[in-house]
């Protein structure tokens, strides 16, 4: 009887490792793509409004604002291929960062901080620098299952989880000729959510074809934003040192974030799988700049990423 219940489970053990090995058993590709984007927060990355000091009628107000350059990032990826018809499983991480200054130098004119601490301060500049850094960290779980309605069409829908943290810097300097001041902003934000998707692939000539994806995903997530303004003493001790801090109370809301590739790819089929693209990427992420500006409300900008995107991907 032992021997009889020892041999059933001999058995049944040989079937768990074989129906293990027929689910696990498949490829592992890498993906390794570089990224050359450009943020940009529009009309939201205001930071000082400079009124000319030259008498005109009317007088001159003008918001100076950040134009962020295209700059280099890195995507890597793993994907495993199950041999048998199970969902694809893939883990991605993308980092980017990227940092934009502006300058407006001494001169006739009068400049006011467009942030809450340094407008709440009462002074006024005759010229300033800022330097606002921008930096994406992204994860991205998915599964997908590859379907070819035709020979030459492969598509891929895809579901998963997307975990990000941006966080944003703003240092500026104010400069009144007797003392300069100081203002540090930062606009940081975490968040995590479901998202969905779906690859498209036709192959139009040989390993050529057109590819495109398309992602959204909802995100709920909470802010931590912090404004800090410090003044020094001058004229021996006639202007006071001072220091305002802003710091709002961390929300918790749900943003969309949405984004689009579409490019060309060309794929050799061998010992190794290699498939090699470059094309055109955007990423779109919603109110995410909430500082709060000289009127004590929140700007809600939104966040936009775009550039070019070329990767290599080998199946081992």
């Amino acid at each position: 009887m032992l021997i009889s219940t020892l041999s059933k489970s001999k058995y049944l053990a040989i079937l768990v490792i074989l129906s293990a090995t027929s689910i696990f058993a498949g490829n592992v590709g890498i993906d390794i793509e570089g990224l050359y984007w450009q943020p940009s927060e529009a009309s939201s990355a205001a930071w000082a409004t400079v009124a000319s000091t030259v008498p005109t009628n009317p007088t001159d107000l003008t918001p100076e604002s950040i134009d962020f350059n295209s700059d280099y990032g890195l995507r890597l990826g793993v994907t495993y291929q199950p041999t048998s018809d199970y969902f694809d499983t893939s883990l991605y991480y993308t980092s980017f960062t990227t940092d934009a200054d502006n300058h407006v130098p001494v001169g006739n004119q009068l400049i006011v901080p467009e942030f809450f601490s340094g407008f709440l301060s009462g002074n006024v500049f005759f010229g300033a620098d800022a330097d606002w850094q921008i930096a994406l960290h992204q994860i991205d779980l998915q599964i997908s299952h590859l379907y070819h309605p035709k020979q030459s069409i492969s598509l891929r829908p895809k579901l998963g989880i997307t975990a990000v943290r941006i966080d944003q810097t703003v240092s500026a300097q104010w400069n009144a000729v007797i003392y300069n001041s100081t203002e540090k902003v930062k606009n940081d934000f975490q968040g995590i959510g479901p998202s969905i998707g779906l690859d498209a692939n036709w192959n139009f000539y040989h390993g050529f074809s057109l590819v495109g994806d398309l992602t959204a995903a909802l995100m709920y997530g909470d802010w931590d934003i912090k404004d800090t303004y410090q003044r020094p003493s001058a004229l021996f001790g006639l202007i006071t040192p001072t220091t305002i801090n802003t710091a709002t109370t961390p929300s918790d809301y749900g943003v969309a974030m949405y984004g689009y590739f579409f490019g060309v790819k060309w794929a050799h089929q061998g010992r190794s799988d290699v498939a090699l693209k470059l094309g055109y990427e955007m990423q779109h992420w919603s109110d995410q700049l909430r500082v709060q500006n000289f009127e004590q409300l929140p700007v809600h900008g939104d966040l936009t990423f775009e550039g070019l995107t070329c990767g290599i991907y080998i199946n081992v």
